[in-house]
């Protein structure tokens, strides 16, 4: 309950969302996934640039509100646990198809978050990569 509350209150920061957005927006090319969308902060400034986006969350709370509050389909919404020792069983057909994914203040929530990262990775395109950079993020 204490992050939905930090969510809402970030999500009245629209300088502060904006500017991350704007941050990482050139970074994010072709088929995007965002890992830990939690109540859309950031989703929402690429959906409204109309970019090829899929959300993801970890929390069903969460992806049910992106559902609603997006009007998204089920090819747009994802809960994904990185973490997850099924991760292939689950989501094999989404492995390996993605041009971006990124996660913004969600990985160093993560016990293994090592394993989180090669877990991304495997949802990248091959001959993609992740950029460790930090941009001013």
């Amino acid at each position: 309950m204490r992050q939905e509350q930090t969510l809402k209150a970030i999500a009245k920061a629209d300088r502060f969302n904006q500017w991350m957005f704007e941050t990482i927006s050139p970074h994010c090319q072709g088929k995007i996934l965002e890992i830990g969308s939690g109540i859309g902060n950031i989703s929402n400034f690429f959906l409204e640039k109309k970019k090829d986006i899929v959300l993801s969350d970890i929390r069903a709370n969460y992806c049910d509100y992106l559902e609603h509050k997006f009007h998204l389909k089920n090819e747009q919404l994802l809960s994904i646990d990185l973490t997850d020792p099924d991760l292939s069983l689950k989501f094999g057909s989404h492995l390996n198809t993605f041009d971006t994914v990124f996660a913004l203040n969600v990985v160093e929530h993560i016990k293994d978050d090592e394993l989180a990262i090669a877990n991304c990775k495997r949802f990248l395109k091959p001959g993609r990569y992740i950029d460790n950079s930090r941009s001013g993020i």
